[in-house]
């Protein structure tokens, strides 16, 4: 679950910077440094958002691009993008509702219940689905924006590297 769920916050993550920083090259080196993890993990990733038709890669040091527009990019299409063809497409470990396995000499209650709890993780799942459905890299970018232009977002970044600084001391 770990694994996914990091691959897809990184999608998006890269999908968005491109967007913030279209006019750079936008290196593997670059997103990684940025995002905070190294470059060979961007390049897995980016080699992904590739085959999904996202983004192109230029070789060497030429960086990545978008292939679509932002607002054309939902979340759901990213989640789908980073998946790893054995992984489960759907949502159970996405959502934490991965369903137990019934032991092979089950009541009949359990079973019901069990049952139940598949139909509603289902629905949940669906539910999930829909929202990152809605929800596209424009939305991201757009929000990212409207907080970095906010009175508070200087004197919060001042914070943080205040604290860095001290913490690194």
């Amino acid at each position: 679950m770990a694994k996914r769920m990091t691959r897809f916050a990184v999608a998006v993550h890269i999908l968005a910077i491109l967007e913030i920083h279209k006019k750079k090259r936008n290196t593997s080196d670059d997103l990684a440094a940025g995002i905070g993890t190294n470059s060979a993990f961007i390049r897995r990733v980016t080699s992904m958002l590739g085959k999904a038709n996202l983004i192109k890669g230029e070789p060497g040091v030429g960086g990545n691009r978008l292939l679509k527009s932002v607002e054309q990019i939902t979340l759901f299409e990213v989640f789908q993008a980073v998946q790893s063809p054995k992984e489960n497409k759907g949502f159970g470990e996405f959502s934490c509702l991965s369903m137990y396995e019934l032991p092979g000499d089950e009541k009949p209650e359990s079973v019901l219940i069990h049952g139940v709890l598949k139909d509603i993780f289902v629905s949940v799942e669906q539910a999930i689905e829909d929202e990152l459905s809605l929800a596209t890299i424009a939305d991201v970018v757009t929000e990212a924006r409207r907080r970095m232009s906010s009175p508070n977002y200087k004197s919060k970044l001042a914070e943080i590297f205040q604290f860095d600084q001290i913490g690194n001391s």
